[in-house]
C-alpha cells in the first residue's frame, strides 16, 4: 500500500501581507525623517559674503542670509542698524556715509588724513560707479544675488558709490476680471514689488487680502472674488486670482517679488483645475 504524498500548506495571504506593511512603514518612516531635516527657505533669501575694509588695516568678513538683499540690508544683518548710516548727495544721490566711526573728514585711527576717503563698494569685483545708480534696483537700492561677494571699502576715491537714486521704474499692468473685461496700464512706480505696483495701479481700497506668515493672498481686486455674483460668469465658487509676470507664471507671492524696470505684470480672475 503506497503512502499518499501529503500537499504542504502554502503561507497564505496574511503574513504577506504582514511583511508588505511593515516594509511600507519603514518606508514611510524614512521619508518623514528625510523631510523633517529638510530646511525651510525662503524664495527671497539671499546667501552672500560681505567684506569691510575699513582702511586702516582692519577689514571684517561676513557670511549673510538675508531677505533683505541690498547693500544696506547687508550691513543691517551683519553688523547692526546703528553702525552704519546712509547719506544722501545735492543730487539726491544715497550712499553710505560712515561704518562704525569711519567717515570722510572724520579722524580715524591709523588714517592720518580721510578728506578724499569715502566708502566704496563692488558686487563681484566691479564697483558701483561713483554717486550714480548701480547694477539692479530694489526699492531704489542696488539688488545683491545669490552667492555674490560684496566689498564695501574705505578708501581714497572722487566720491562715494552711490546707493541708489529715486529714478522709478515702469511697469505694465494687465488685469483680467475673467468676464471679458480688462483693464490695462502702464505706470511710473517706486514701489518695486509685484504687490505693491497693483495696489499704485487700482488703489489699495479696491483690493481685497489676507496676510499669512509666508505672504499676501490676494482674495479680490474691484469687486472680483471667489464666490462674488459678476456678470459674464455663473459660478465665481472655484475662481481664483493668479498672477503672471512677463507672460511666466508667478512662482512666489506678488508681496515677495521685486519688480524690474519694463516688467509686464498679469492678473487673471481664472477658474481653478484643483
Amino acid at each position: 500500500m503506497s503512502e499518499e504524498q501529503g500537499t504542504k500548506p502554502g503561507l497564505g495571504w496574511k503574513p504577506i501581507a504582514a511583511v508588505a506593511v511593515v516594509i511600507m512603514i519603514a518606508i514611510a518612516g524614512i521619508f518623514l525623517v528625510r523631510e523633517m531635516g529638510k530646511v525651510e527657505i525662503d524664495p527671497n533669501e539671499v546667501n552672500a559674503t560681505l567684506k569691510i575694509d575699513y582702511g586702516n588695516g582692519i577689514i571684517e568678513e561676513y557670511d549673510i542670509s538675508t531677505v533683505n538683499n541690498t547693500l544696506p540690508g547687508m550691513l543691517s544683518a551683519s553688523i547692526g542698524d546703528a553702525e552704519f548710516e546712509v547719506g544722501r548727495s545735492i543730487e539726491g544721490v544715497a550712499f553710505i556715509e560712515s561704518v562704525g566711526s569711519v567717515e570722510n573728514n572724520v579722524t580715524v585711527d591709523g588714517l592720518s588724513d580721510t578728506s578724499s576717503m569715502w566708502w566704496a563698494y563692488s558686487i563681484n569685483g566691479t564697483f558701483a560707479p561713483i554717486t550714480s545708480l548701480a547694477f539692479e534696483a530694489k526699492d531704489d537700492i542696488a539688488i545683491i544675488r545669490e552667492g555674490q561677494i560684496i566689498e564695501l571699502e574705505f578708501i581714497v576715491t572722487d566720491g562715494p558709490s552711490g546707493v541708489f537714486e529715486d529714478t522709478g521704474i515702469s511697469i505694465t499692468v494687465n488685469i483680467d476680471f475673467g468676464n471679458g473685461t480688462y483693464l490695462n496700464q502702464t505706470i511710473i512706480t517706486d514701489n518695486y514689488t509685484a504687490l505693491g505696483a497693483l495696489e499704485e495701479a487700482v488703489g489699495y481700497d479696491k483690493l481685497d487680502m489676507a496676510v499669512y506668515d509666508w505672504g499676501v493672498l490676494v482674495n479680490g481686486i474691484d469687486g472680483g472674488s471667489t464666490g462674488a455674483t459678476i456678470d459674464g460668469i455663473d459660478d465665481t465658487s472655484n475662481y481664483y486670482w493668479f498672477w503672471y509676470i512677463n507672460d511666466g507664471y508667478a512662482s512666489v507671492g506678488a508681496s515677495q517679488y521685486v519688480l524690474q524696470d519694463g516688467d509686464v505684470m498679469d492678473w487673471k480672475f481664472e477658474e481653478s483645475s484643483w
